[in-house]
């Protein structure tokens, strides 16, 4: 399984950047991460930058619990209809037992 990253790709559409793009198996991934320093609006663009570039599977990591839960009650009720849009809590293993929360 060959994995190909890039980090903060650019967007032929605009001036926009994605924070690390992947590419597995003929599949576009993209990885927005958020601290939760983000406002509602700064997130939804960077979901939608990288739904309308047409990446295959868009990958949103928070790094903190604050973030995680800013996320997830956020985007509750999108996660339905875009099936391509993962929400995951990534913290270092000692901070925390559960160090990969895919939802």
């Amino acid at each position: 399984m060959a994995i190909k990253l890039r980090k903060k790709s650019k967007l032929k559409m605009a001036k926009k950047k994605i924070d690390l793009v992947a590419s597995r198996y003929n599949q576009k991934l993209a990885f927005e991460i958020e601290t939760g320093k983000n406002s509602l609006e700064q997130i939804i663009e960077n979901l939608s930058k990288c739904l309308l570039a047409g990446y295959d599977r868009i990958y949103l990591v928070a790094t903190n619990r604050f973030a995680w839960k800013r996320l997830y009650q956020s985007l509750l009720s999108y996660l339905y209809y875009l099936p391509r849009l993962r929400l995951v809590l990534f913290q270092n293993k000692s901070q925390d037992k559960n160090a990969y929360h895919p939802l």
